[in-house]
């Protein structure tokens, strides 16, 4: 059972946290993300490290400002925070026989490392996609193998040996410059290197318009772990699909979809689509891809699907684009799970 200290989360910079949550902030203030309003009544205090909306009272700690923006429960926003800024709780932990058990003392800052298109082709070439990664992906989730095949999604059936095959193959160094893999501790205090994804989890590959890998997601099947997407380690996010791009025509419909599984879903009901990493995880440089085509929102059923929402209208909107939204029924929450029932209906 993993094990945080509320007290080492809550100490950091709240500003930080709010940064890497996409809320944008001027002079400490900003508009709150659990009500409509029209002036900002938020705002943070940097010296005692909380936040507060004096327009619906809501406020508190780091933690619950992750808790709240997410509408997640306790644990989950703890278990987001540790992921995103790199601290390791009290686990169970243990070092890889073979690899290197160095103490990294660099400090590190956000998004510090640098992409490596050669090295993340090595892993997907190297994978193929079995057993429990593909009843997931072309059984529970009804995807085609075709497109599964050709977006070259992967499976980890055993992380450890990934790792000493990549260490050999590329060297601890440029595996954590590329994100693939990071710094852990165990309960001895000892320090270690591993791979950011473990075992049972699903990698799918990120192409850029030149065709080459620039990302990765990992996509966790374990029962056991709270954390299913697992990120590149300090890395950038991209854009899910973007290739698709050099194949629209002007005025042509996309879809942007949260999420992968959502943008797979769409792409096998034969509609044009790209995935955004994150309910708020649509950056303004984005909006110029979207310019001469038509842009369409399918949200999902609940808080996290209205906030992405707004976030793409919004930076759209600065462009000069509206977008479409359509409406999931009801009783789906999502558009994956739409396209389930409607191939079980199908069969």
């Amino acid at each position: 059972m993993i094990n945080f200290e509320p007290e080492i989360l809550n100490k950091l910079p709240i500003l930080e946290v709010a940064s890497r949550l996409g809320i944008v902030v001027n002079k400490k203030t900003t508009k709150c993300f659990i009500h409509e309003e029209k002036s900002p009544s938020l705002k943070f205090n940097t010296s005692k490290n909380y936040w507060k909306c004096f327009g619906c009272n809501a406020g508190g700690s780091v933690i619950d400002l992750v808790s709240n923006y997410y509408n997640w429960s306790f644990s989950e926003a703890c278990l987001w925070l540790a992921n995103e800024f790199g601290i390791i709780p009290r686990s169970s932990f243990k070092p890889l026989k073979k690899a290197p058990i160095i103490r990294n003392s660099s400090k590190k800052g956000k998004n510090i490392n640098n992409k490596d298109p050669e090295l993340y082709s090595w892993i997907i070439n190297n994978l193929k996609l079995t057993g429990e990664g593909k009843e997931f992906l072309c059984t529970q989730r009804k995807l085609p193998e075709k497109l599964v095949e050709e977006k070259k999604i992967r499976y980890i059936l055993n992380a450890k040996e990934l790792f000493r095959k990549l260490v050999d193959s590329w060297g601890v160094e440029r595996l954590l410059k590329s994100g693939v893999a990071r710094e852990y501790i165990n309960r001895n205090g000892e320090f270690f290197y591993g791979l950011i994804w473990w075992d049972k989890t699903i990698l799918f590959p990120f192409f850029n318009f030149e065709n080459q890998i620039d990302y990765i997601q990992g996509r966790s099947l374990s029962p056991t772990s709270k954390i299913r997407y697992i990120n590149l380690y300090d890395v950038n996010t991209e854009i899910y699909n973007t290739s698709i791009f050099n194949q629209l025509q002007f005025g042509d419909k996309v879809i942007i979809t949260e999420g992968v599984t959502d943008c797979l879903s769409s792409l096998a009901m034969g509609y044009n689509a790209v995935g955004i990493i994150g309910a708020s995880g649509f950056k303004k440089e984005y909006s110029f891809l979207f310019k001469e085509y038509v842009p369409i929102i399918m949200p999902d059923n609940d808080s996290a699907g209205l906030l992405f929402y707004k976030k793409v209208k919004e930076n759209l909107a600065d462009v000069g684009k509206e977008v479409i939204k359509i409406e999931i029924d009801k009783k789906y929450k999502d558009i994956s799970e739409c396209y389930i029932n409607q191939s079980d209906m199908n069969e």
